[in-house]
């Protein structure tokens, strides 16, 4: 039973914005208190429920991840488990060790700024997603339960007809224009700092690591809402 709740700041803050952080020890100790209030903790067949994240060498990294493939050099912008069939709704993070030079970066998929056309173009077109055991065809944006959403990951999506293929290098260059003007980014000073994401409206990165953040380590939570499908 929940007994701990969220501000009601940090739900507006959440919905306003599609992210909201703050400072809570008693929370920042047992972060599936936060799941358990905006949902369904889900994770992947095998894995734990609460999911430690640290920088890990390509070599070392488990097969098919993000760290497989880039290692200790920056991470793109993307929509955690954009490989899932639906997304987790959404994400809690915890600093367990601190980085404060060493942020999560955000930006926000409403201010993407595209022509009607492309925005049209981007709807209608269709990517497929590899590296699952059972690929299948998604949309960049799709709707759930009336609820629109924003799915992105050059990992693990791949442009899926010419339509597709036309429209994915404006997509990332919309992308990286937006990351460059509006950065929203999360400073871990301490192990009580959380981090709430919006994972359908929000897409994120990580900074190459440096030597002073090649220790810093996060906790995180998936959440699905109680109507929602997940692996």
């Amino acid at each position: 039973m929940v007994t701990r709740r969220l501000s009601t700041s940090a739900i507006n803050a959440l919905a306003a914005h599609g992210w909201c952080s703050f400072r809570d020890a008693e929370l920042a100790s047992n972060i599936l208190l936060v799941g358990y209030e905006l949902g369904t903790p889900v994770c992947h067949p095998g894995q734990p429920i609460v999911t430690v994240l640290s920088p890990h060498e390509k070599e070392s990294a488990r097969p098919n991840s993000t760290s497989a493939m880039y290692g200790r050099d920056a991470f793109p912008l993307h929509t955690d488990m954009a490989h899932w069939p639906l997304p987790p709704r959404y994400m809690v993070l915890r600093a367990r060790v601190p980085a404060s030079d060493f942020p999560t970066v955000l930006i926000d998929s409403h201010k993407i700024e595209l022509s009607p056309l492309i925005r049209e173009q981007c709807h209608r077109a269709s990517w497929k997603v590899v590296g699952v055991k059972k690929s299948f065809l998604c949309s960049m944006f799709f709707s759930h339960n009336g609820i629109s959403g924003f799915r992105w990951d050059v990992c693990t999506m791949v442009p899926y007809g010419p339509l597709a293929k036309s429209v994915t290098p404006t997509m990332k260059e919309a992308l990286e224009r937006l990351l460059k003007k509006e950065p929203i980014s999360m400073n871990w000073e301490s192990h009580d700092d959380l981090l709430i994401i919006d994972n359908w409206r929000m897409v994120h990165m990580r900074p190459a690591i440096n030597e002073s953040a090649q220790h810093r380590t996060l906790e995180r939570v998936l959440i699905q809402e109680a109507s929602g499908e997940h692996p």
